[in-house]
């Protein structure tokens, strides 16, 4: 029967000659490195930190390294250091078998905090000249979009204006980009001033995309590429148009108002348009509904000496509203405003019993003439 022989063991074992502890360390493990790199730093600022006299300090590039290694391998906490110095053979060579405490890592690296730019300046400068890093100036594109989730969010002329400003340095800048005649001829320095209008976008859209569709199949890898930003391009053009489309449309709507609600375009600007008119000349007691049913409402309760309702209103029309108040009080003064293109409303509005109205957009002497003249 064959024995099996154990290699000899022995945890107590005395070895005349110990062995370095960097032999059991892969040569090119990430631990020399650090090592390296903060051999290679000047540490003279580190010696205004410590007192002449006292206890002999540990040193700080010995802590240094430790608390390096530490952050490389996400290792935070000061308690896990002190039990990674007593355990992990790369912290016990890091730190030459010292042991510090957590405690002193603790104060040593809140003791480092003004210096660390300058050993951080040190430590990229150092990576760079070896080859692991370069310094060329990185981008991030920051683009701000214009955010819908907020529908209540009013809308400026001034931010409409400027959004609609940097849009058309947009244009230019792709217009100068796209390789093509077409655009090239749009984006030259004789027409810099040139206001692009969402028609001229579209016909040079249009014909910048029959041009692409006529470009033959690419062969190479170099002509797909080209292709393919050439279409990205189009794309980037058609969606600048169709955003100068918007601001032209926020714009005909604003007219000559400053805001206006992206969901209410008209009601919440005019009653604060009304109000505020009739407020500086002498009209104090205002009452306010936000749409037909809660001014029916509000007219119950209160019976106002005059009603400035609109045609247009949610839950409620004006037209409806108008017929509830002439029903609970047929002598009424009721004034109606109204948008272009609703005439045939205002005629009705006028025989169900409306006093006057007021067209669209309205100005404030337009508004306390009819006020002045409904109520005598």
């Amino acid at each position: 029967m064959t024995k099996i022989h154990f290699r000899p063991y022995n945890s107590n074992q005395t070895v005349l000659f110990p062995q370095r502890i960097d032999e059991d360390i892969a040569e090119h493990d990430p631990v020399r490195m650090v090592d390296a790199l903060v051999e290679s730093l000047n540490l003279e600022s580190f010696r205004k930190l410590y007192k002449e006299c006292g206890r002999s300090p540990y040193h700080p590039r010995m802590m240094l390294k430790v608390i390096l290694y530490a952050y490389m391998n996400n290792v935070y906490s000061c308690r896990k250091i002190e039990k990674l110095l007593h355990r992990d053979i790369h912290y016990i060579w890091l730190a030459g078998y010292e042991k510090p405490d957590f405690i002193t890592i603790n104060r040593f690296r809140n003791r480092v905090k003004k210096e660390i730019n300058e050993v951080f300046t040190q430590t990229v400068l150092l990576l760079s000249s070896k080859g692991f890093i370069r310094l060329n100036v990185e981008y991030i594109d920051g683009t701000k979009i214009e955010s819908k989730a907020n529908k209540y969010t009013f809308v400026w002329r001034k931010t409409v204006e400027r959004n609609c400003e940097r849009l058309m340095k947009k244009i230019h800048v792709l217009l100068g980009q796209i390789d093509d005649v077409i655009a090239q001829e749009n984006s030259s320095e004789s027409n810099e001033e040139i206001e692009f209008t969402p028609a001229m976008l579209t016909e040079m859209a249009g014909e910048l995309r029959k041009a692409l569709e006529q470009v033959p199949e690419p062969s190479t890898k170099e002509e797909k590429t080209a292709l393919k930003k050439k279409r990205k391009q189009l794309e980037e053009l058609e969606e600048h148009r169709d955003k100068l489309q918007e601001y032209d449309n926020r714009l005909d709507t604003l007219q000559d108002r400053n805001s206006y609600s992206k969901t209410d375009n008209d009601a919440a600007f005019m009653r604060m348009l009304i109000k505020d008119a009739l407020t500086k000349n002498g009209y104090t007691n205002i009452l306010e509904a936000a749409d037909g049913a809660i001014a029916c409402d509000v007219y119950a309760a209160e019976k106002p000496d005059l009603v400035i309702m609109d045609i247009t209103m949610p839950n409620k029309t004006g037209i409806e509203a108008l017929k509830d108040i002439k029903g609970m009080d047929p002598m009424a003064k009721v004034v109606m405003c109204s948008a272009m293109g609703q005439e045939a409303m205002v005629v009705e509005a006028i025989k169900l019993g409306a006093l006057d109205f007021i067209v669209k957009p309205f100005k404030p002497d337009r508004i306390l003439q009819t006020v002045k003249k409904v109520l005598g």
